[in-house]
């Protein structure tokens, strides 16, 4: 699979979905609208002004926002950053490494800035905010802004700013207790405008522990059948939370186990923590496991502090979309079936992307034990029609009751050396396997040896 990390990119994918949309400026009909129905396009209000404001001022180094101007696609506060210390400093803003950016209350992917400002200068900026990427959340209006800085030099050590707060002219009369993303994902005019239909929602918390709350949960489809959960994820508490997710499964069928997406939430604001399932597991490779469309999607999610300890217990989440079909095809060529594991070879096949050369033979693990198990593949063990190949299998621990995936995935640099150019040719494979307990016990070491039909 090719890991796209949404690392406090949340909505922004919306802006994908939207691109496969259709909007006309007199309003218009888009899937999800009523097909006899026109809605007029939202705008966004550019009234809301700012002060000359100093948001951060600490350790030589100062921080502010002098204004707020609106562009045809985005709205841009300007800001001048003086380094007043002796060292060359790297200011980051709104980065895969590091966001904290927020609108009225919605942690925002937009507002990336990376610049240099040598010791003893100044540096005027900007930071911009996307009218689309706003108006995903029902936000038409900004009433104010936290930016975040990670600040770096010579030191080695970074400095990371926390939210740092810009108050707009908006901000006394905007109604902050107005759910503007619950009023707005669902409706027909964000349907309408963004081109996209919601076969499910539900504003039913579906988790609350410490302060936390999994406020809604939303499915959304675009017009190229691109699917996307959105889980309205709400900070009460005075501290910034750092979600992760984890154990994504589509139909049953878990497609990745590892942690595929972090988001940050500040204290008092909501995260839409977004994942596009045709991004985690190759929509080339539905059919192949008997998914005819998407009708269930689980995932976990983990919540820590800054420190990294756990903040509240991991949630797992389970959405089943109604009417849709949730079949996974459990058959294939049965090649292990003992201690109550069973692994079934499903094939081998060229890899989706007309970029990369390599190859994937697939598997299905089903553990009907009691106990979680893990499969780990013997190093270097691979032989694919009785050549030795260059391969990645990571381990793979699956719950009981879980039916996971396996990806082997041959190394495209290798592949002259077992003469094979396509995944036709690959008749034969063979691989060493140990199955453990979850406390690491051995259970059993077999060897893997089947026909690829």
């Amino acid at each position: 699979m090719k890991k796209i990390l949404l690392t406090m990119m949340g909505m922004l994918l919306i802006l994908s979905l939207a691109a496969c949309g259709s909007t006309t400026d007199d309003g218009g009909t888009a899937d999800g609208g009523d097909e006899d129905t026109t809605y007029e396009t939202r705008e966004f209000k550019k009234d809301a002004t700012i002060g000359e404001t100093v948001i951060y001022d600490e350790n030589g180094v100062k921080i502010t926002a002098t204004e707020l101007t609106y562009h045809n696609s985005s709205a841009e506060v300007k800001l001048l950053i003086e380094n007043n210390t002796t060292e060359d400093l790297t200011f980051i803003s709104g980065s895969m490494g590091y966001s904290c950016n927020a609108v009225n209350g919605y942690m925002i992917s937009d507002g990336y800035l990376n610049c240099d400002v040598t010791a003893g200068n100044k540096a005027e900026e900007t930071v911009s905010f996307g009218y689309d990427d706003i108006m995903a959340y029902g936000i038409f209006e900004i009433a104010d802004i936290q930016i975040g800085f990670d600040i770096s030099g010579d030191s080695n050590k970074d400095v990371y700013t926390g939210p740092c707060s810009i108050v707009t002219s908006a901000a006394e009369g905007y109604d902050y207790e107005k759910l503007y993303y619950r009023e707005s994902i669902a409706s027909k005019e964000a349907q309408a405008q963004f081109g996209y239909s919601v076969p499910y929602f539900s504003d039913e918390a579906v988790y609350e522990s410490n302060g936390l709350t999994i406020a809604s949960q939303a499915v959304l489809t675009n017009n190229e059948d691109v699917t996307m959960l959105l889980l309205e994820v709400v900070n009460d508490t005075e501290q910034t939370v750092y979600t992760a997710t984890t154990n994504i499964d589509v139909n049953g069928l878990r497609v990745y186990s590892s942690t595929w997406s972090y988001d940050t939430v500040n204290p008092g604001n909501t995260a839409i923590v977004a994942v596009a399932l045709e991004s985690v597991f190759e929509p080339e490779f539905f059919e192949t496991y008997g998914i005819g469309e998407i009708g269930k999607i689980g995932l976990t999610m983990s919540f820590r502090d800054g420190d990294g300890k756990e903040f509240a217990e991991p949630a797992n989440v389970t959405v089943e979309i109604p009417g849709a079909d949730a079949s996974l095809d459990k058959d294939g060529t049965e090649v292990y079936s003992a201690n109550d594991v069973r692994i079934i070879a499903k094939g081998a096949y060229d890899d989706p992307s007309e970029y990369s050369d390599e190859m994937h033979i697939l598997l299905l693990v089903e553990n009907t034990s009691d106990q979680t198990v893990e499969l780990r593949d013997a190093e270097d063990s691979l032989s694919v029609n009785g050549y030795m190949a260059d391969y990645s299998l990571g381990t793979i621990a699956v719950e009981s009751g879980i039916c996971s995936m396996i990806d082997i995935v041959l190394w495209g640099s290798g592949l002259d050396d077992i003469h094979v150019s396509e995944a036709s040719e690959v008749k034969t494979v063979e691989f060493g396997l140990t199955i453990r307990d979850a406390n690491g016990g051995t259970i059993d070491e077999p060897t893997i040896k089947f026909e690829v039909k």
